[in-house]
Order: C-alpha cells, then sequence, then structure tokens
C-alpha cells in the first residue's frame, strides 16, 4: 500500500472514532490476513497483552473477525460494510447532539438575552476572535465592517473560508470600508467574492482604520488585532448601533468603490491602474 493511501486511510480511520493505535493494528490486519497475535506484534512492535486488548477492541466494533485453526487464531478484517456501519453510528451520534442543541436552544436564548441585558461581552484570544467572527454569522441581511485587513490575515484560511462560506449560505451581504488601496487575492469562496462582497476605500487620512468594528443586527463588536491578546468586545446597545451604522453610511457614501481585478477576490480600488 502506498505511503499517501495508508495516510489517507490512517485519516479516515481517527475520524471514524478509532485510536491510533486501533487503526495501525486494523491496517496491518486488513493488509496481512491470517496473522496470529504473535506476528501483528511483531509488526506492530507492541506488546502481545496490548495486542489481545486491541483486537478486541477491533472485533466489539465489528471491524476484525477471528478464524480458528488447528495452529491457532487468526485474525481478518471484516468487508466494507462494516466500516459503512461505523459512518452510521457517527451520523446517529451527529443527530442526537443536534437533537441535545434544539433541547438547548431556549438555553441559549435565554443567555443571549442576558449577554444583552448585561450590554457588553468580552473575548480574548485567538478563539475569542474566531467566536466574535463566527457570531456575525448571525447577521440579517447585512454586515457592515470598518476592516484592518481581510480576515484571513488575522486567522488560519481554513476558518476564514468556513465563515464567508456560511456567509454565502445565509445570503448575508459584506461591505468593507478599508484604508488599503489594492487587496491581494483573499478567498476561493467565487461565489461570495462576486456577489455578496462589496468593498469601498476610504482614504485613511479622512478616517484611520487603527481597530476593526463589526455593525450588524443590534450588536457592535470592537476587535483590537495589535494588542498581544487579540481583544474583542461585543456591545449589545441598539442606540450606539444605529449612530456608528449612520455613521458608516456616510462615510460609505463617499468611499471609492473597488472592484474585482483578479484571481481569487483581488480587489482595486476603480479607476487605479497602477501596477502592484
Amino acid at each position: 500500500m502506498e505511503i499517501k493511501s495508508r495516510k489517507h486511510l490512517m485519516t479516515t480511520l481517527l475520524s471514524l472514532g478509532l485510536s491510533d493505535e486501533q487503526a495501525i493494528i486494523y491496517l496491518i490486519i486488513m493488509q496481512n490476513p491470517d496473522l496470529g497475535i504473535s506476528a501483528i506484534a511483531r509488526l506492530a512492535n507492541m506488546g502481545r497483552t496490548k495486542i489481545y486488548r486491541l483486537v478486541a477492541e477491533l472485533q466489539t466494533k465489528n471491524l476484525v473477525s477471528e478464524l480458528t485453526q488447528e495452529s491457532g487464531s487468526v485474525f481478518h478484517s471484516q468487508p466494507y460494510s462494516s466500516i459503512s456501519s461505523l459512518v452510521e453510528v457517527k451520523e446517529s451520534e451527529i443527530n442526537q447532539l443536534k437533537k441535545s442543541l434544539d433541547e438547548l436552544r431556549s438555553v441559549f436564548e435565554m443567555n443571549d438575552h442576558d449577554k444583552k441585558q448585561a450590554g457588553i461581552v468580552s473575548y480574548h484570544g485567538k478563539e475569542g476572535l474566531k467566536q466574535v467572527i463566527w457570531n456575525t454569522t448571525k447577521a440579517k441581511n447585512v454586515l457592515k465592517v470598518f476592516e484592518v485587513s481581510r480576515l484571513n490575515v488575522f486567522m488560519d484560511f481554513g476558518f476564514s473560508e468556513d465563515v464567508r462560506l456560511e456567509y454565502l449560505h445565509k445570503k448575508i451581504k459584506t461591505k468593507d470600508l478599508t484604508n488599503e488601496t489594492f487587496v491581494q487575492g483573499w478567498t476561493n469562496v467565487k461565489e461570495f467574492a462576486e456577489k455578496y462582497a462589496e468593498c469601498r476605500f476610504i482614504d485613511p487620512e479622512e478616517l484611520s482604520m487603527s481597530f476593526e468594528i463589526y455593525i450588524y443586527n443590534e450588536v457592535v463588536t470592537l476587535i483590537d488585532y495589535k494588542s498581544d491578546e487579540m481583544f474583542c468586545v461585543e456591545i449589545y446597545n441598539r442606540p450606539m448601533k444605529l449612530i456608528l451604522e449612520q455613521l458608516f453610511d456616510y462615510v460609505w457614501d463617499r468611499a471609492i468603490p473597488m472592484k474585482i481585478t483578479g484571481e481569487r477576490g483581488q480587489l482595486e480600488v476603480e479607476g487605479d491602474s497602477t501596477e502592484k
């Protein structure tokens, strides 16, 4: 078996709930049928006692079967249908989690209400930033942003793309005000970039983006990327939200539109033909 295929199989088995050691033993048995415990132990470089336990665990998962011969017991991997059954188990677990989430919905709604009553919720560090950014996917129709830079400058690209896919799925339009006249290609979600994302340039001498502001629903989110802890604050205050939204709209009307000029959503100020 090629190394690449083996790694892919290992990843798949781990995602289905097998431990590293269980996955290793399963692959050994799959590639070498009719092996006994001693032979499996040699190939795995593990003790016989551990192999007995791991094989028993694989049998419980219906991934390995035991065949008794005159020379002793040997083991075989079960057919594809057994792997498929693990997927069904995972699906069942996910459905149960969804059911549990539905049951907890009212608790989260109460928590949201408490947050709004409290007025301010603060978050710290990269995980806090992720939560704040993901919360913006709750925006109704439009998300308005005083932007420091594209999201994936501060977050890993995979997470940033997941957020954009969620915006696309919910048909959330984004309006970004930036001090940058040129934005390098930033996404592979082409439909979102072309249909739902709009960006305009404002001269930093008129308005400098020292930190990022998100405006949506009844929420104003402030993000300080430059601090060591990436400090974030959500403010649930309708009057403040309305004032900042009016300021945003005022600046937006005077800002210069940017257009897609290259691959992956590359942006430039309209009419700016300067080579980058």
